[in-house]
């Protein structure tokens, strides 16, 4: 008997965030009355949207781990079988939300106020595409030159401001400070900013 194209999609297509990066898909042949020959393998889609294909993978297995994906990202799978003849219909889109990872860039610190005992630390707001999350605090660091002292504080996010201040007291007057400061996500910090110094004032 001849063989055609497959007539119906594979079955059972699943997809589960592996990473904050890859993501693992596994799939069923399509059912044997509708296979119409030897299946020879699959062609996997992969989309950021149903109108945006970002790259298009034949496999021979009933499954794969798909890489080099961006962290907290939402994205479209399908799938399709092949015979010798050709590549049947495609199964329904099937979306996954990578997993959240730490942001990738710094806050930048705009400046530091200093008084005799504290300091107001000026930021602006981490770029939206290194968040790689939802944002949940900042961090903190403020060396003390003087000592070599470390003061760290952790401030709750609001991530919507597009500047925010963050104060830290109990500080020694007229001593300098190095201040750096990081956003982080549930998985941890990020990289920490590049160092501004100040000096407090006197009493």
């Amino acid at each position: 008997m001849p063989q055609s194209v497959p007539t119906s999609p594979p079955l059972n297509l699943s997809v589960v965030a592996s990473t904050s990066t890859s993501v693992t898909l596994s799939w069923a042949p399509p059912p044997t009355q509708y296979q119409n020959g030897v299946i020879m393998g699959y062609t996997l889609q992969v989309f950021k949207t149903q109108q945006s294909l970002l790259r298009e993978t034949n496999i021979s297995s009933n499954g794969t781990t798909v890489n080099s994906l961006l962290p907290f990202t939402t994205y479209l799978f399908r799938v399709a079988a092949m015979t010798v003849v050709g590549r049947g219909p495609y199964s329904g889109y099937l979306t996954v939300l990578t997993k959240e990872d730490v942001p990738s860039c710094a806050p930048n610190i705009v400046t530091l106020k200093f008084s005799s005992r504290s300091v107001q630390l000026n930021i602006k707001r981490l770029p939206f595409n290194c968040w790689n999350g939802q944002l949940t605090q900042y961090l903190v660091r403020i060396t003390e030159n003087n000592t070599g002292n470390i003061i760290n504080k952790t401030f709750l996010i609001q991530p919507l401001l597009l500047e925010l201040n963050l104060n830290v007291t109990s500080l020694h007057p007229y001593y300098t400070y190095e201040c750096v400061v990081a956003a982080a996500t549930v998985v941890g910090p990020g990289p920490f900013s590049v160092a501004m110094s100040g000096r407090t004032n006197e009493d």
